[in-house]
């Protein structure tokens, strides 16, 4: 008689390795929610508070021009507000609402730090906004915008002025919170509020004279409007583009990963 001998087989099946479009899957996931986070941080103002307007003049000492956002380093010069602050025009593609209640709400910078850094707009906003070049070192420039309420050496302006008097509008998304108005102060020069008092607007040569008194014209208000429903447009083209993506990898892995199975097992 001859023994039969049964050979075992493992019912255990080994692993497969993970697939690299799966792979792949995973990291453009985390890829995207990373690139979610930086745009929310690039373009929204939660970050900075925005109860609190604060007014710098100084001198650039250091440029870092491209996207997402640009970046320059402000040595603060002077802090206290120009005696026409209050009748300071708006920059083209301003929002009317915003842009007053930031003049209203600006108060002079008290912080410790010389040097400021300055959160900006990336070139093509700098340029629809009628700033085509730049900023350089060595330039003179105001701003007024909102600290970071972790670094307090981080501002992101609402808008700046260059030497030349050109304003350049900067804010591309809505506000967390309403800025509150700045308490009164004296006057810089030292008078006494009842000599400094509001008086009305008397004659068309003071007009002349004074270009800030100006409102913001219809096409500037129209050019905001446009602005702002640009930038949610593109905030939301962009935000399911990167859905899109994620959407799109996991179908393509899902697919690929049905097909192997199905070819082992038949």
């Amino acid at each position: 008689m001859f023994k039969t001998h049964s050979v075992r087989t493992s019912s255990k099946k080994s692993k497969a390795p993970l697939h690299p479009i799966i792979l792949l899957a995973a990291i453009t996931l985390f890829l995207s929610i990373l690139s979610l986070d930086r745009v929310s941080a690039h373009h929204g103002w939660s970050s900075f508070d925005t109860r609190y307007a604060y007014y710098i003049s100084g001198t650039i000492s250091d440029v870092n021009w491209g996207n997402p956002h640009s970046e320059v380093t402000l040595r603060v010069d002077e802090i206290d507000l120009p005696a026409d602050w209050n009748n300071r025009e708006l920059p083209p593609g301003a929002s009317e609402t915003d842009g007053k209640l930031t003049i209203e709400s600006a108060r002079p910078y008290q912080g410790d730090h010389e040097e400021i850094h300055l959160v900006l707009a990336g070139p093509e906003w700098m340029e629809r906004w009628g700033l085509d070049r730049p900023l350089e070192e060595g330039e003179s420039i105001e701003v007024v915008g909102y600290l970071n309420t972790s670094d307090d050496d981080v501002l992101r302006p609402v808008m700046f002025w260059l030497a030349d008097g050109q304003g350049v509008w900067q804010q591309l998304t809505a506000f967390p919170d309403q800025p509150e108005p700045a308490p009164s102060a004296p006057n810089h020069a030292g008078e006494n509020e009842e000599e400094v008092s509001p008086q009305p607007a008397p004659a068309e040569n003071n007009m002349e004279n004074q270009p800030h008194s100006q409102p913001a014209s219809p096409e500037d208000s129209a050019i905001s409007d446009e602005s702002n429903q640009s930038e949610q447009a593109a905030s939301s083209a962009t935000t399911w583009l990167v859905v899109g993506v994620i959407i799109v990898a996991a179908v393509v892995a899902g697919a690929f990963y049905l097909i192997r199975q199905g070819k082992k097992n038949g």
